[in-house]
């Protein structure tokens, strides 16, 4: 790919996949290495303990989060700089739908409450029936 493109630095080139990556038994891995890759750009930290979790911390002490789920993530955080130059990121080099100014009730069975004034989120494990 890149010896087409230093020959032809003006062409439009797009990749014609032998195979979908969807319905492979490797999809997840390959999209975990890719997402992977993306993130630690930014400088995000895998987490140690739990690896579907990416941690960014600067001098000043704010910080923001990444958890992972599959083709889902969750972005929070207090440098509202560094979450929005994430979502430009990602919205520049993947394709999707983001709703990224949304409040979300809940992620992974796990129950969120917002007490926005007070600064209070408050979480929960949804009953399994």
């Amino acid at each position: 790919m890149n010896q087409v493109m230093s020959r032809f630095p003006n062409a439009r080139i797009g990749i014609r996949l032998l195979k979908s990556l969807y319905g492979l038994k490797n999809a997840p891995m390959y999209w975990n290495v890719l997402l992977h890759e993306h993130i630690t750009k930014l400088e995000f930290e895998r987490s140690k303990v739990d690896t579907c979790l990416y941690v960014y911390r600067n001098s000043n002490g704010k910080w923001a989060m990444i958890a992972v789920s599959v083709d889902d993530l969750l972005i929070t955080g207090t440098d509202r700089d560094k979450i929005e130059k994430l979502r430009v990121y990602l919205d520049v080099t993947f394709s999707g739908e983001g709703a990224y100014d949304e409040l979300i009730s809940s992620f992974l069975g796990i129950n969120c409450d917002y007490d926005l004034p007070g600064g209070i989120l408050a979480m929960d494990i949804a009953q399994k029936f």
